[in-house]
């Protein structure tokens, strides 16, 4: 069941534009994990969070604390430096970008943590959604999916460029 924090917006990937306009931060986050051998590359997800459970400080605060929490060293990439000005390919990184433009990095030395992300965005500091930091405990009947599916498409059909004038 959702939290009323984000009741009515499934907490999963969106369009930034049409989050913006729904009253949402829309922060992202990714990994390239893993060793030269075998490298994990997790893809770059974005989760729509409603402006009335935190603003896009408490979300960049959250990612902060809850590194520092778990040892991990999250710092800012300066604002006009691109990713790959920064870590060289092949190298295993988290990276966030926040709603403003601000991104967070971490280079992985060794373990990580995969769900770090989902784990902060899942927070009671952000969505208030602990229980559904693993994706495991997000399963849903059919027919609970298929609403949630359908309030979606209503809810962002403005922005469907698929859908005739």
């Amino acid at each position: 069941m959702m939290s009323s924090r984000a009741e009515g917006f499934p907490v999963g990937p969106c369009d930034g534009g049409a989050a913006a306009s729904h009253g949402m931060a829309f922060p992202g986050c990714g990994a390239n994990a893993g060793s030269p051998q075998c490298v994990v590359k997790m893809p770059f997800q974005v989760v729509p969070v409603p402006q009335d459970c935190c603003t896009t400080e408490d979300i960049k605060e959250a990612f902060l604390v809850q590194a520092e929490e778990q040892q991990l060293e999250l710092l800012e990439i300066p604002e006009h430096s691109a990713l790959k000005q920064i870590v060289q390919a092949g190298t295993p990184y988290f990276y966030v970008e926040l709603d403003t433009g601000e991104k967070l990095f971490h280079r992985i030395r060794k373990h990580f943590p995969l769900q770090f992300g989902r784990e902060v965005l899942a927070s009671e500091a952000v969505l208030g959604m602990p229980g559904r930091a693993d994706w495991r405990s997000c399963q849903v009947g059919r027919e609970e999916e298929a609403a949630a599916a359908q309030a979606f498409r209503q809810a962002f059909a403005p922005f469907d460029i698929a859908q005739e004038d």
